[in-house]
């Protein structure tokens, strides 16, 4: 069985936090010991000192059970049990014991031991333990229920309760975090790989289309300048002209969309309406709307652009394409929408998955100058939206 990198990432979180909670079980032992030694008549030591015993050496169990054989299979449930025993070891010494509220205290703030965790149920299931021996610790404490006011009992169980939802929060939170840890680190690793293999994909991209459209080509011009030769018609040797045309056409159009030099020339508006003409000579309809004002993202953008309409151009089947580029004082919107098959966004990480990063690796670059990259709700076809911050936004 293969485990993806967030699988490996809240695996060893969990195991860093289950070592972790077996040396505070310990030091939660020592406390009980003290809490017993320091509030507890002499007489009533040696029983409550066997319970804290019993717990130490399963504590122990616990450590060796950790280092040895980390459960795998089995880690949530042990680390469940192990966090009921904390509350059992502590409510047992409440009920053999006079009033003693230094254990109650411990009992009090044994819920904090939950907070490193991220499964749940290792969570709530020792919280809901610790709730209730806390509310039956409370009730059932004939000194408390004499001396204090029912409002007083009331407002105490409701803060241990509030600490409670407040460590369960905390673990939410964490584990939110921890998943998109593992998450952006799937990502970078799918990119890096990319990477790696960029120069040759690249590299198989010109020789397909070179083999397909220039090499074809000018395989077409050798054939006619051979019946030039054996005829001397002067028709051939125009077909021969209009076919070499064709290539230097062809050659232009690759170049430039490889390294776009009307970028830097003529600016982002002019370069988009070239690539808009690129899949216009494709029999595809296009419209465009561009600010010609200077952006700031001009390469990303472009970069960005490309990408979408090649998109479009190879898998969409539409017979329309619109391009809008629009700035405001918030920042700049690019927007690529087309009347074709349409796109479930919701199999992007399906995709990314299958090594499939051409929209995961725009989306990170747009993400990482502060923007973003959406799809917007269409009847039909596809529309996507980047979006960016204005350039003083960014530096503040």
């Amino acid at each position: 069985m293969t485990f993806s990198i967030t699988d490996q990432v809240l695996a060893g979180y969990a195991d860093r936090v289950q070592r972790l909670r077996n040396l505070l079980r310990l030091v939660f032992a020592a406390l009980l010991a003290a809490a017993v030694c320091t509030g507890v008549p002499r007489n009533e030591w040696p029983p409550l000192l066997g319970i804290i015993a019993v717990y130490v050496l399963l504590g122990f169990g616990s450590i060796l059970l950790w280092v040895r054989r980390p459960p795998v299979r089995h880690s949530v449930l042990v680390a469940t049990l192990g966090g009921v025993l904390d509350v059992l070891a502590a409510f047992l010494l409440l009920e053999f014991t006079s009033p003693a509220y230094l254990l109650l205290l411990l009992l009090f703030i044994l819920p904090v031991f939950s907070a490193f965790n991220l499964r749940r149920p290792n969570t709530l299931v020792p919280l809901a333990c610790n709730a209730v021996a806390f509310v039956l610790a409370v009730v059932t404490d004939p000194v408390m229920v004499a001396t204090l006011p029912t409002a007083t009992i009331t407002v105490v169980i409701v803060t241990h309760l509030a600490l409670c939802l407040l460590v369960l929060t905390i673990t939410n939170m964490q584990r939110s975090r921890t998943y998109r840890i593992g998450e952006l680190l799937d990502s970078r690793s799918l990119l890096l790989r990319q990477v790696m293999t960029a120069e040759e994909n690249q590299r198989r991209l010109l020789a397909e289309t070179l083999h397909d459209e220039a090499l074809q080509t000018l395989l077409a011009a050798r054939h006619d300048l051979e019946e030039y030769s054996e005829s001397g018609a002067p028709e051939d040797l125009r077909r021969t002209d209009e076919t070499l045309q064709d290539v230097v056409r062809s050659l232009r159009r690759m170049t430039s969309e490889m390294h776009p030099d009307v970028l830097e020339s003529a600016g982002l508006a002019t370069a988009l309406n070239r690539l808009l003409q690129s899949a216009k000579r494709r029999g595809m309809a296009v419209s465009w709307d561009c600010d010609d004002r200077p952006t700031g993202y001009e390469k990303l953008l472009f970069t960005v652009a490309r990408e979408l309409v090649a998109n479009v151009v190879k898998h969409s089947g539409a017979s329309h394409l619109s391009l809008t580029l629009q700035q405001s004082p918030q920042g700049v919107a690019l927007e690529v929408i087309d009347d074709g098959a349409g796109f479930d966004p919701s199999v992007l990480d399906k995709r990314l998955a299958q090594g499939h990063i051409g929209i995961a690796s725009l989306r990170a670059r747009v993400e990482a100058a502060g923007g973003t990259l959406s799809y917007l709700p269409a009847d039909r076809g596809t529309a996507v939206r980047v979006t960016l911050p204005a350039q003083g936004a960014t530096q503040r």
